[in-house]
């Protein structure tokens, strides 16, 4: 009895590496877009996210499941609630991704390029760097990943300045939409934070 429920329960962790695997190709493309200031690498923005939405049904299902028909024991519960609170994280994150890539469709690359580009490489890492300390459940690792929110915060006020300081007039629309990119990036950021508190507050911490 004790074998399969742990079956399930590494099954629903892999569905979770999956689903981070899926935001963090996502993530990949936008930098790439950024980079060659080119839409091509967003060709498959909408399939990715498709995948990350019947991925999270499958993990919103299996976690209901494990809850209602199994008895599981504290360190199951505290388990399967960082999995389906990550899951949750990174389908915003992926949410978030295809916003940003609609947008990017939408307005000069070269400007967005110059002007995101940095804050975004910052972004994806901490995303990485979030997905890490859940897969190694690493609580010493979570607090640096929290830590790195300030930076991000920090670069998005400091894009909101260069926008604004901008002459208003026929540039205010392409400013608006860039900030508007910007905050995505900073509310992706937000995720990949809380996910690494949820580590926090479901894990014993380590002595790494």
């Amino acid at each position: 009895m004790r074998l399969e429920y742990d079956r399930k329960l590494t099954a629903l962790e892999q569905m979770v590496r999956t689903l981070a695997h899926t935001a963090q190709e996502s993530f990949h493309a936008v930098q790439d877009c950024l980079q060659q200031q080119s839409i091509r690498p967003l060709a498959g923005m909408a399939h990715l996210v498709r995948q990350a939405e019947d991925l999270f049904r499958e993990i919103d299902r299996n976690h209901l499941l494990l809850i209602l028909k199994e008895q599981p024991v504290a360190s199951d519960l505290r388990t399967i609630t960082l999995m389906q609170s990550c899951a949750m994280d990174l389908m915003r994150i992926c949410a978030q991704l295809r916003e940003l890539s609609r947008l990017l469709t939408e307005t000069g690359l070269q400007e967005a390029s110059g002007l995101l580009l940095p804050m975004a490489c910052q972004v994806r890492a901490m995303v990485n760097d979030a997905v890490a300390c859940v897969n190694s459940r690493s609580v010493s690792k979570a607090a640096k990943v929290i830590g790195e929110d300030d930076r991000i915060d920090s670069m998005f006020a400091d894009v909101r300045q260069k926008l604004v300081s901008k002459e208003a007039g026929e540039t205010r629309a392409q400013s608006v939409s860039l900030l508007l990119e910007a905050k995505y990036l900073e509310r992706i950021a937000d995720q990949a934070q809380h996910m690494a508190e949820n580590v926090q507050a479901c894990c014993i911490p380590d002595s790494d």
